[in-house]
């Protein structure tokens, strides 16, 4: 629901809320949405590796995680919205891995049991 709304009238929304001031956080908050989205899908299933005693994969995928957004400290001479969508990218783009990973684990499990 959040990008239904936020995308086409995070700017406005912002600035009907909260004031004038706050268009350009709207702005950013219209790059930032998918990621956001992306993180509160994956998140919720974060809980299944652990449950699966699969811990050493999540520690694996927090370190890549980490490092893909450690690489943003060669981004720091581009302007804010060139950075915020780098970031969008690389988040979103771990947080699919992570549900892809999360999957993976959830047939292997299945069919060890079918077996």
């Amino acid at each position: 629901m959040n990008l239904q709304i936020v995308l086409p009238f995070g700017p406005s929304l912002f600035g009907f809320v909260f004031g004038d001031n706050y268009i350009l956080s709207g702005q950013f908050a219209q790059i930032l949405v998918f990621s956001f989205t992306m993180n509160l899908f994956s998140s919720t299933f974060s809980c299944v590796l652990i449950s699966l005693d699969k811990i050493r994969f999540n520690a694996v995928w927090q370190v890549f995680y980490f490092c893909g957004i450690t690489s943003l400290i060669y981004f720091n001479d581009v302007d804010i919205d060139t950075f915020l969508s780098v970031f969008a990218i690389i988040d979103s783009g771990f947080q699919v891995l992570y549900c892809a990973l999360i999957y993976y684990m959830i047939r292997q499990y299945e069919h060890k049991i079918l077996l």
